[in-house]
């Protein structure tokens, strides 16, 4: 195949794609959000502002309470599996890549270290102390 054939076959499947995205959105539909998005939000209605190691999120997702499905799901698609060996390892990786995420009002904070790993927190800029316009870390 020729390079001006392989070029009008790339710029023909770009405009077959843009149109299935403007499909999408007149029907009212998007693709879902980011998987640091949805991980981010479902921490945060779970845990709150609470300080967490990856170990105690996986602990947290391996109870199927209803409260915490949404939670659970995403991490289950970051670790493939709750009870893998290495899926404290995934986890903390991930969030590592994803330090300082911002969602709306909520950042994925990195607070410090302790003997498990990495602590973290879902932060909430309506969280703010003394009215002072920051990110809390």
């Amino acid at each position: 195949m020729a390079d001006a054939d392989l070029i009008t076959e790339i710029r023909q499947l770009r405009m077959a794609v843009e149109a299935l995205q403007a499909d999408f959105v007149a029907a009212g539909l998007s693709p879902p959000p980011p998987l640091s998005d949805r991980l981010v939000m479902a921490a945060h209605d779970v845990l709150g502002d609470e300080i967490f190691d990856t170990r105690k999120l996986i602990e947290i997702c391996a109870t199927p309470l209803s409260t915490r499905r949404g939670l659970r799901a995403v991490v289950i698609e970051i670790v493939r599996s709750l009870s893998s060996p290495g899926a404290v390892r995934r986890l903390g990786r991930f969030l590592a890549q994803h330090r300082d995420h911002v969602v709306g009002d909520l950042r994925l904070v990195a607070i410090g270290t302790c003997r498990s790993g990495r602590l973290w927190r879902i932060a909430s800029f309506a969280d703010q102390t003394r009215g002072r316009q920051h990110w809390p870390s």
